[in-house]
């Protein structure tokens, strides 16, 4: 998370919707998940706030609900 480098350690979704793997995908099936990882590191950048690398990392996950929840408390911050 300090790296700041999701793009690279996870991966990012392509503009035709694809997920393009990350370095942590190298390890995917070796009694690991990448998803999980991704899903854990997108909850702790919510626990801290960081609600734009949250919703960028639930995206990536493919948790659209939480996506769209999270954007939802970004929306209402601007609009109040």
């Amino acid at each position: 998370m300090e790296s700041r480098q999701f793009d690279l350690l996870l991966g990012h979704i392509q503009p035709d919707g694809v997920r393009s793997p990350g370095l942590i995908d190298k390890f995917n099936g070796q009694g690991f998940d990448a998803n999980s990882v991704i899903e854990m590191v997108a909850n702790d950048s919510e626990e801290k706030g960081m609600f734009e690398d949250s919703i960028k990392l639930h995206d990536l996950a493919r948790n659209h609900e939480k996506v769209t929840e999270l954007l939802n408390k970004l929306l209402a911050q601007v609009i109040s």
